[in-house]
């Protein structure tokens, strides 16, 4: 678990090392029930997802105005892909604007409306219709998203197997 923690430290864009490890140390750790089984060949890692975006945001708040959009991406996409959740650069967008709505439900048309506007200044992250509904699929899938009847939540925690 250490390991994954330093790599994704390391990749981060970020200066204050240490804090990140601490407050990533607090988001990322391995489940609780993942010694007890015997039989299983798996290493369960839960990731509290309203505490990691606070850390992100914490992050950024060294960060010029300018580059908080692209810094916080990144830092999406590196911690998600390093704890072996492939998402791409538009999924990561999606998802760092996702952050805010915590407990609080969206209908995805709506979301869709929002992002029409962001996507008109940030052209490298645009998605059509087909691409949208794969995206909310692919990320309802990982176990980041609820997605049901058009309505969107995020998960307040994602629990993560690896094997062994």
């Amino acid at each position: 678990m250490q390991e994954i923690l330093d790599t994704i430290i390391e990749k981060l864009p970020f200066e204050k090392k240490e804090k990140i490890n601490q407050l990533l140390s607090r988001c990322i750790k391995e489940s609780l029930d993942s010694g007890k089984r015997t039989t299983a060949a798996y290493e369960n890692v839960v990731v509290k997802v309203g505490p990691l975006f606070e850390a992100i945001s914490k992050f950024l708040n060294d960060v010029p105005t300018v580059n908080k959009l692209p810094f916080g991406i990144e830092s999406i996409d590196i911690i998600f892909n390093e704890l072996g959740l492939e998402i791409d650069k538009e999924d990561a967008f999606l998802i760092y604007h996702l952050r805010d709505l915590g407990k609080f439900k969206i209908r995805d048309s709506k979301l869709k409306q929002e992002l029409d506007i962001l996507w008109k200044e940030h052209t490298e992250y645009i998605l059509d219709d087909q691409e949208f509904s794969r995206t909310m699929k692919v990320l309802m899938r990982m176990g980041i998203l609820d997605y049901r009847k058009g309505n969107l939540t995020l998960k307040n925690e994602i629990m993560i197997r690896y094997k062994n």
